[in-house]
């Protein structure tokens, strides 16, 4: 089960590499060297491997894995302008596998993939999203083996999920004195898709960036923006709140799965930023909320061109005008 996943070039993939590497946890990214040396079976791959070649890990028991290798230098066997990507899964049942199949190729299918930037990246993600929303399961070690007629899995399995009652929400807001670093703007997108926050940004002279999520996410892209190379930055508002879960979370929209939505993914879709917003995915034919997609929801960066049209915006969204009018410079 291998896909080609087209690439701009090698230093482009080079890059997506160190993403990676500094994105995942540990055990999550193994080099082929690694991989090489962990396998007892697979004595077969005696060829040489390239460093661009490495092991994305979704689960260690049974081992499920990404098996990622890298465009190569224009020759024979090779090209510079796409990566193969492999599901690997020896010891997994054939209903995991193909479950896991079918995520990824319904991330493929997805219009707004041909933009991702970091397409590996990207599908990377999406599978770990689609464990975490439960709509893939890996089986325990040994599956309980001692389990008696049944009676006890149903009644634990039918017991409904805990979910905090309220998640802590951070809003902010950056002047810069210019936006226009390539560079920068990767990292911004990259950064919001992976630590799930909202991002609206407005480059040029003078540049604005504006980022909404949970409080300890915000918080970790405020540090990270701050620690980019800035002619000059400030941040100019910070506005904390509270997202509480509804009582009543079951009967919110028109699907029960509503019911199993976490209070992070409850909060992330009530985020001010999140309406109208290009990436948020969430909503049906009538623009409003649909939960039974929630799995797909994933943050990411709007980009505004003009002042006028990014207060249009907040302005829209019910964003108070005390929050933005003296962050972005506006007389009143």
């Amino acid at each position: 089960m291998s896909y080609v996943i087209p690439v701009k070039s090698l230093d482009g993939f080079v890059e997506e590499v160190e993403l990676l590497q500094n994105s995942c946890a540990e055990g999550e990214f193994r080099t082929a060297a690694d991989a090489s040396s962990i396998s007892t079976s697979t004595s077969a791959s005696t060829s040489a491997s390239s460093p661009c070649d490495f092991d994305l890990v979704l689960n260690h028991e049974p081992e499920v894995l990404l098996r990622v290798q890298g465009p190569q230098e224009s020759g024979a066997g090779g090209s510079s302008s796409r990566a193969n990507l492999t599901l690997c899964a020896p010891s997994a049942d054939s209903n995991l596998v193909q479950s896991l199949k079918k995520v990824i190729e319904s991330r493929l299918a997805e219009d707004d993939f041909a933009q991702a930037e970091y397409k590996i990246y990207d599908v990377f993600l999406f599978l770990q999203g689609a464990i975490s929303d439960g709509d893939i399961v890996f089986p325990s070690d040994q599956e309980h083996p001692k389990q008696e007629a049944g009676t006890q899995d149903e009644s634990a399995s039918a017991a409904p999920p805990s979910f905090e009652a309220e998640c802590k929400m951070t809003r902010c807001i950056f002047w810069s004195h210019h936006l226009k670093s390539t560079t920068k703007k990767k990292n911004i997108r990259a950064w919001c898709s992976e630590l799930r926050v909202w991002g609206i940004t407005r480059p040029g002279y003078p540049a604005f960036l504006l980022f909404e999520g949970a409080e300890e996410d915000v918080d970790e892209m405020i540090r990270r923006i701050k620690d980019q190379n800035w002619h000059a930055l400030s941040l100019r508002a910070c506005v904390r709140y509270t997202y509480a879960r509804p009582p009543n979370t079951s009967n919110e929209g028109s699907s029960s799965s509503s019911s199993s939505s976490s209070t992070h993914d409850l909060a992330l879709l009530h985020c001010p930023l999140a309406q109208n917003h290009p990436s948020n995915n969430t909503t049906n034919a009538d623009g409003a909320q649909d939960l039974s997609t929630v799995a797909k929801l994933r943050p990411g960066v709007e980009e505004i061109e003009s002042i006028s049209e990014l207060v249009g915006r907040l302005r829209a969204v019910g964003i108070p005008e005390m929050e933005y009018t003296e962050a972005l410079g506006l007389r009143t």
